[in-house]
């Protein structure tokens, strides 16, 4: 019986130990630049005005990327976010932030709305993340990197929470 326990263990330590050189390799890791930038459309499904709402949006509006949208879209027209969407959008130049209300009876709203957003894209690489997601400046062009192998179709993100976030108040 006693075996059984070491053996547990030791495959539990093992396992902490490889999810551990997978993290450490994931933080060390560098991509390369993407050689080319075709025109990317961002979605962004929103309901209410959470704290950090705007500052989330800005950063994803803010992109170092030659050709870009940010779709942002409500299902209710009494959105309380909607006023200060707009005048988000005011804040950088014409069609690089537009703002609709999608409203929609799909059993998933959020999915609802994106589909609606995606109706309204403009270009071929279809970037959807959640309106709560900071992101850094070269963000778009890490993303499309990849998908200049032809054998990759879809890239994903890992989110990643402040550490404040998980950990609490110190």
């Amino acid at each position: 019986m006693i075996y059984l326990l070491y053996a547990v263990c030791a495959v539990a330590v093992a396992y902490q130990l490889v999810a551990l050189a997978a993290s450490l390799r994931q933080w060390t890791r560098t991509e390369p630049a993407a050689a080319r930038t075709p025109g990317v459309s961002v979605l962004k499904p929103v309901r209410g005005h959470d704290a950090g709402l705007l500052d989330a949006l800005r950063s994803i509006a803010r992109q170092n990327y030659p050709q870009f949208e940010v779709l942002i879209g409500v299902a209710r027209p009494d959105d309380p976010a909607l006023a200060s969407l707009r005048a988000l959008a005011a804040e950088f130049p014409p069609g690089r932030v537009g703002v609709f209300v999608l409203p929609t009876d799909a059993p998933n709203r959020k999915a609802g709305v994106m589909a609606g957003l995606e109706q309204h894209a403009q270009y071929p690489i279809v970037l959807a993340g959640d309106a709560d997601i900071s992101v850094p400046p070269d963000y778009l062009r890490r993303i499309v990197a990849p998908l200049e192998n032809p054998a990759i179709g879809l890239v994903t993100c890992i989110y990643r929470a402040p550490l404040g976030h998980i950990l609490g108040p110190f």
